[in-house]
């Protein structure tokens, strides 16, 4: 069996090979929906969910609001323009959606570009990591857009803003409308358990060392890893408790 990795690239490749060796891989990360694909991917599993799960509640806060239009703003990052994909697909046609994916060159004539896209549009959906999101919203201010006739929606960006040691208020943050999944632990047991997974760890590690982001790291990955053991192992003791050898039949008949 194989545990991991995280990296969308890397499951990608293990995760045929693994297929292709009849060999389990359970992973903690990887939300790219094209690894639910049994014909390409028979042995791969993950404890954690695809990318296009946020995209119904996504479209609840924008019936919420009574918002038909939306404009998904990608950055160059293989991870957001999946996303995007995902969404656009999720969506069809019951939300009409435009899309402007910034490219690093593009950052240029940001302005213009920004102030053409708002007379276009009034919601805006940033997938991209914090940096990104914090430069597009200090040029939005720049340009005066942020007076309430414009709503950016954000992805984990008070988690990213917390991990990069960002202050989340401020005049460019105005209009900010943020999607983040609060991850402190909230019970006794959980909070025990990230903290022996804390001790184990040198303070020389960056994503240990900063407090603010400590659960953000480690209660998701940590947690997600216990849990991808945990479902291996009840399925091997499942597995042999039936009389039933373990290792990976060439039918995947186990599976």
């Amino acid at each position: 069996m194989r545990k991991g990795p995280a990296c969308e690239t890397v499951c990608e490749t293990a995760g045929l090979l693994a297929g292709r060796w009849s060999v389990p891989m359970i992973t903690y990360g990887c939300e790219d929906s094209k690894l639910s694909d049994r014909t390409q991917y028979p042995t791969f599993f993950r404890t954690t969910s695809k990318f296009n799960a946020m995209t119904g509640f996504l479209e609840d806060v924008l019936a919420y609001f009574e918002w038909n239009h939306v404009t998904l703003v990608t950055s160059d990052n293989r991870v957001w323009i999946e996303t995007e994909e995902e969404m656009l697909r999720e969506l069809g046609s019951r939300i009409e959606t435009s899309t402007w994916k910034i490219l690093s060159t593009d950052w240029t004539n940001i302005q213009a570009t920004l102030l053409q896209k708002t007379k276009e549009s009034h919601v805006f959906v940033l997938l991209m990591f914090g940096s990104d999101v914090l430069r597009l919203l200090y040029e939005a201010k720049a340009i005066g857009v942020l007076g309430g006739e414009h709503v950016f929606i954000t992805i984990d960006f008070a988690n990213m803003g917390r991990r990069t040691g960002h202050p989340l208020d401020g005049t460019h943050l105005t209009g900010v409308l943020d999607i983040t999944v609060d991850v402190t632990p909230e019970s006794q047991v959980f909070g025990e358990f990230l903290s022996n997974i804390e001790s184990n760890f040198t303070s020389s590690n960056a994503a240990i060392a900063d407090d603010s982001c400590s659960h953000y790291e480690l209660a998701i990955y940590a947690g997600l890893m216990h849990d991808a053991l945990l479902v291996y192992a009840k399925a091997v003791d499942s597995t042999v408790a039936n009389n039933v050898d373990p290792k990976l039949p060439e039918d995947d008949s186990v599976l």
